[in-house]
């Protein structure tokens, strides 16, 4: 549709058509989502992050297939402080036992081994804080490949997922977030940061599922 001779994508067929769109899976790492990383050490609620890895690997192997892009992000801490500040100890120390999580070279920064990241073909973007955007070069990254709308899938739903959906929609994409490929360590949070996401982005089906989004991608 052309408003004012501006293109509008007004249906999701049209934003999450392969040919414009990326796949932006959020921080699944092992310190995030495997027994024995800091948030399971620190007593969090795994059940709802290994929940969704079906989902989501069914999702990013249904991108693939359809030639879209897979970005994964990974919070990065270090080498040594390099990243950290005092405002983020202090906010990272409120969630875990210090700041002995994501850091870089270890087993807990690894993306978890559930999902298909394929070394020298996917795209990893280190970031040293909630919003994906901020101090990467993702933004670029989307921009000289075309791509207009992200999809959205990973954890914490109303940390990292939500801080990055509200920014991508200041940079002027077209975003849908899957939700059942996005999930929190606290199903009451989840749901406010689905609800919150789908306010924002107010177009029908901003907020969608992967069964979804990859009947749209098979059909394509």
């Amino acid at each position: 549709m052309d408003i004012t001779g501006i293109e509008v994508l007004t249906t999701l067929e049209e934003r999450v058509a392969p040919e414009h769109t990326a796949l932006l899976v959020v921080d699944m790492q092992n310190d995030y989502c495997s027994v024995g990383g800091a948030s399971d050490r620190n007593g969090r609620d795994l059940s709802m992050v290994q929940a969704i890895l079906p989902a989501m690997r069914n999702l990013i192997d249904g991108a693939r297939q359809s030639g879209i892009p897979i970005i994964f992000t990974k919070y990065t801490v270090g080498p040594g402080t390099a990243g950290l500040s005092g405002p983020e100890i202090l906010r990272r120390g409120m969630i875990f036992a210090g700041v002995d999580s994501t850091i870089k070279g270890t087993w807990g920064h690894d993306i978890v081994d559930e999902l298909p990241c394929r070394a020298g073909e996917d795209l990893v973007v280190e970031k040293r804080r909630l919003n994906s955007f901020v101090g990467t070069d993702l933004d670029l990254t989307l921009r000289a490949r075309g791509v207009k709308t992200l999809v959205m899938a990973g954890v914490v739903t109303q940390g990292c997922v939500e801080s990055t959906v509200r920014d991508a929609v200041g940079h002027d994409y077209y975003v849908a977030v899957a939700e059942d490929c996005c999930a929190s360590t606290d199903a009451e949070l989840h749901r406010m940061g689905i609800m919150g996401m789908a306010k924002l982005l107010r177009y029908e089906e901003g907020v969608t599922t992967s069964s979804r989004l990859l009947a749209i991608w098979d059909a394509a």
